[in-house]
């Protein structure tokens, strides 16, 4: 399969959304709910139930009425992504069907290709517990898929390679379920495994990402900033563009937005409830 063009600039964008969820309390858009890392950490530490406390003292967060939930978590300095799909499902009692569409699905996405049981089973107790305390009865296990995703080739880019996972499954949910189900089996030749992961495109493209996210942050860092002229007349201000550290502006390096496997669109997440 071929992915589709690129839309590089709405990258970007969803890229920063995904950022703006790592570092504050929740961002939601539409079906999609992005936890902070500080969230995932509670699955990662295996403290589900202090996660449950923390919301019963406060403000209840979305879950039922979400379709995906994107989880950041950095364990033991590795980031990695994973993806609650169709959390309500887990109230309806399993069915015999393709699980991928009948049921509750923990998807991980680890650029070290790393299993996550744990983080799985900490996920279905999460969603068990929501369920107990909202009077809610839990009827069926989540499913758990590990995701055949790009590698990271160096022992640094592991948050990059998790923005570029959930900008992924927020911009092509369809594309990437199409991926997962026609995943080989990790027994596969290494041969159909590289195929399979070249849909996804190539490892120095997503690498490029960092380089692109620090120049955008150059250029929103700079800011007109108002200062005294030297001739000490402050009705006479000249007005130059500074880091609000006042530090000299880098040199623009002049990258280009990286590419992206798959054409974006203005709800990128649809899920097929057949």
């Amino acid at each position: 399969m071929v992915p589709p063009v690129r839309q590089p600039r709405l990258f970007i964008f969803y890229t920063f959304r995904i950022r703006a969820g790592f570092m504050s309390k929740q961002s939601s858009s539409g079906n999609c709910l992005v936890m902070s890392a500080e969230l995932g950490s509670y699955f990662y530490q295996r403290r589900v139930g202090d996660l449950i406390r923390k919301i019963r003292r406060k403000e209840k967060w979305p879950l039922w009425d979400k379709q995906v939930i994107l989880i950041p978590v950095c364990g033991s300095s590795h980031w990695f992504l994973i993806a609650i799909l169709n959390p309500r499902r887990v109230l309806e009692p399993p069915s015999g069907d393709n699980p991928l569409r009948t049921r509750c699905c923990t998807l991980v996405f680890d650029s070290l290709g790393i299993p996550r049981p744990d983080i799985s089973a900490e996920v279905n107790r999460y969603l068990e517990e929501r369920a107990r305390m909202e009077n809610l009865e839990f009827l069926s296990a989540t499913y758990t898929v590990d995701v055949m995703v790009p590698l990271q080739p160096n022992g640094h880019d592991c948050g990059i390679f998790t923005i570029f996972y959930a900008t992924t499954v927020m911009f092509a949910f369809d594309w990437v379920m199409q991926m997962i189900a026609q995943q080989p089996d990790r027994t596969a030749d290494i041969t159909v495994k590289a195929g399979h992961l070249s849909n996804w495109g190539k490892v120095g493209d997503i690498i490029q990402i960092r380089q692109h996210l620090l120049d955008t942050l150059e250029t929103s860092m700079r800011k007109p900033v108002e200062r005294p002229a030297d001739d000490g007349d402050d009705s006479d201000i000249e007005v130059s563009e500074l880091y609000p550290t006042g530090s000299i502006p880098a040199v623009k390096r002049g990258q280009v937005a990286p590419t992206h496997p798959f054409n974006t669109v203005d709800n990128p997440i649809v899920i097929d409830d057949d």
